[in-house]
């Protein structure tokens, strides 16, 4: 979990509740900005179906089993950004192979910090986006394209 995300006490209930059911691997949850530019309530909300529907953790909020994330060699840290998404894909790999699910919890979404959205614009945002998907993984693995996570604005 991130410094700046705070669950509530009903989103680790419900954590703590599929955990226990014993059928999931491990998942994420759906996520809230405390506030945002106006943009950004619309990218949380992108974010959160695309999120669904690839069962994508977000990287402010993960969980999986312990044996799953020992197993799978924990994050990969060659990766500056997107780092969790390399992890869920891999989950859910390592879910199938175990017949188990990777499930992204929806009814407590986790309140996060939406200050990126005031320290960058949506140009910026959507410059990343555009250089990330035409470099792929290479722009991950450098510190200096990932300039909204590492520059320092804050």
């Amino acid at each position: 979990m991130d410094a700046d995300s705070r669950p509530s006490p009903g989103l680790l209930a419900e954590v703590a509740e599929v955990m226990e059911k014993g059928a999931a691997a491990g998942g994420g949850a759906l996520l809230q900005f405390d506030a945002s530019a106006p943009w950004g309530h619309w990218a949380v909300k992108f974010w959160n179906l695309w999120s669904r529907a690839l069962r994508w953790a977000p990287g402010s909020f993960l969980f999986c089993r312990a044996e799953a994330f020992h197993e799978l060699g924990g994050f990969d840290e060659t990766l500056f950004v997107s780092e969790e998404i390399d992890f869920s894909r891999r989950l859910k790999r390592w879910a199938r192979q175990h017949h188990l699910q990777v499930t992204i919890l929806s009814r407590h979404p986790l309140l996060t910090s939406g200050r990126k959205t005031h320290l960058y614009t949506l140009g910026d945002h959507l410059r990343f986006i555009g250089r990330s998907l035409y470099m792929g993984t290479r722009l991950c693995r450098t510190r200096q394209h990932c300039g909204i996570w590492y520059e320092g604005r804050r």
